[in-house]
């Protein structure tokens, strides 16, 4: 037990990283109000006081206790930021453009995940690349229809007055426009 408290080995980075990414995350969609930023950098500090309770040897005990704890914190923070960032781009959807891209391993899943076929990464089947193309083909049309629908729409309504939402399915909430992984 004392390797693992030792302030030369702390917790793992990553590990204590990743559990104050979650705590912030947790929290911060809970309560909006609390800057994300500050209560990262609190938990950090928090979660690297444990070195305060390692023994160790020396006449400079408190100090270099003292430059652990600073070190061993900004290190849970920045990898904890490191993960949120990744977390945030990984469940976003698409970047828009010109958006620098850092999570190049999960892009062959995003597009798999958009066909919605949850086909394993890798090239289509020609099965699939004919029906991506007929449901394409459909969309297209439907999309054509609208927009003729929605010009003759505008083209008898008053200039004054904005169409109406759309009425919200009943029986089902709204999508939460939120998402637990927030850039701080």
């Amino acid at each position: 037990m004392n390797d693992f408290l030792n302030p030369k080995s702390m917790l793992t980075p990553g590990v204590a990283g990743s559990l104050m990414m979650f705590l912030v995350n947790g929290l911060a969609s809970q309560f909006p109000e609390l800057p994300a930023r500050y209560l990262a950098l609190f938990l950090s500090f928090l979660l690297g006081s444990i070195v305060w309770f390692a023994e160790v040897e020396g006449r400079a005990r408190m100090v270099q206790k003292a430059v652990y704890w600073v070190l061993n914190s900004l290190l849970i923070f920045v990898i904890g930021f490191g993960t949120t960032h990744l977390a945030a781009e990984a469940t976003a959807g698409p970047a828009p453009a010109g958006a620098p891209h850092v999570g190049v391993l999960f892009a062959p899943a995003r597009a798999h995940a958009a066909t919605g076929d949850g086909a394993a990464v890798g090239s289509p089947t020609p099965a699939q690349l004919r029906e991506l193309q007929e449901r394409l083909a459909r969309e297209r049309a439907e999309n054509e229809r609208l927009r003729r629908e929605l010009e003759a729409a505008t083209q008898c309504a008053p200039e004054s007055t904005p169409p109406p939402p759309p009425p919200a399915p009943q029986g089902r909430k709204p999508a939460p426009q939120e998402q637990f992984f927030k850039r701080w």
